[in-house]
């Protein structure tokens, strides 16, 4: 298999069988597409997959951390817009499709075919432009080397397994000068994420928290902004 893969650009999105959730940002009403709820849908995953664990639907929860990331890119849509912009890990799309809104040219990737899908109808719902949506493993990165400038993405530090691929993947992927933005669910497992990043060499800076409430959830959430020292 291969390891990225471009979707195609949709039509008009159908509703039928689909939930909508619906989340305020920024003062607008925006909507997204799931197949469904994630007790469902993990209990229908064979555990018998070798990949069982990279599967888990994730990706159908509107994650709180999302929601406080997309309204950070429309608070700095004058330094994104016209920019190439990566979307790590975009799971419905909410930072991906808002981004995009805001006039970045976005890039969004994740490890399953079925979010990217997803997200995709919802960009058409939005009347949000499309972003280059790619099916990708974080660990095998299937983008060019230092090409964005600015890099994001909405809870993806939720095991510490994925420290390392992330801090490969923003130093393989950013441009010189860039900067990484992550919205950061409060949790004990993210809790030595800063740390580990700083002795990777990483300048990390917490730019804020506050709870936010999404479709399905409400969290503490930080927000982060990552830069190497030596490209700034």
């Amino acid at each position: 298999m291969p390891h990225a893969a471009a979707v195609s650009k949709p039509d008009r999105p159908s509703l039928s069988g689909r939930e909508a959730l619906t989340v305020e940002i920024a003062g607008r009403a925006w909507t997204f597409l799931r197949e469904g709820d994630l007790e469902t849908l993990w209990n229908e995953l064979s555990e018998d997959r070798p990949d069982a664990e990279d599967m888990i639907p994730y990706w159908v929860e509107m994650w709180p951390a999302g929601v406080v990331l997309a309204e950070h890119l429309i608070a700095r849509r004058e330094e994104i817009a016209g920019r190439d912009c990566l979307d790590v890990g975009c799971g419905l799309g909410v930072s991906a499709i808002v981004g995009a809104h805001a006039g970045a040219r976005v890039t969004a990737f994740d490890i399953m075919h079925e979010p990217l899908a997803f997200a995709r109808d919802s960009a058409a719902l939005n009347n949000a432009p499309q972003p280059l949506w790619l099916r990708m493993d974080w660990r095998f990165p299937a983008v060019r080397a230092g090409a964005f400038p600015f890099i994001w993405g909405g809870d993806v530090i939720y095991e510490r397994r994925f420290f390392e691929p992330l801090e490969k993947l923003f130093r393989h992927a950013l441009a010189k000068g860039g900067r990484v933005w992550l919205g950061e669910a409060r949790r004990d497992v993210s809790k030595p994420f800063p740390d580990r990043f700083r002795e990777c060499g990483w300048n990390v800076a917490h730019l804020g928290t506050t709870k936010r409430a999404s479709a399905t959830s409400a969290m503490t959430v930080n927000l982060w902004e990552l830069t190497l020292p030596d490209q700034e």
